[in-house]
């Protein structure tokens, strides 16, 4: 019997290979409002960052987010290599 993944990560490009050892990781998800995605959105924009990855999963909600007429997963992964930050994001309020 296989077991079935709860969030499957898909990359966007895979043949890039990604070097953010010793990096930092933030946390985009909201709490009790949405201020850390607004936030996160933010700097994702601010410093530069790439969509590497998205988040997928059957429990997530059937939605998605449309950012400049372009429609974007609603969990997904942005990194700056140079920086060596990455962010995970969403505006879903995802119950653990």
């Amino acid at each position: 019997m296989t077991e079935e993944k709860a969030i499957e990560i898909r990359r966007i490009n895979k043949d890039k290979r990604l070097n953010i050892k010793g990096g930092i990781v933030l946390d985009g998800f909201p709490s009790t409002g949405l201020v850390n995605a607004i936030a996160s959105e933010c700097l994702i924009h601010s410093i530069g960052t790439e969509l590497v990855a998205v988040l997928d999963s059957q429990y997530f909600p059937p939605v998605s987010i449309i950012s400049n007429y372009i429609p974007q997963y609603p969990a997904r992964i942005y990194v700056n290599e140079g920086l060596k930050v990455s962010f995970f994001l969403s505006e879903l309020n995802i119950d653990y």
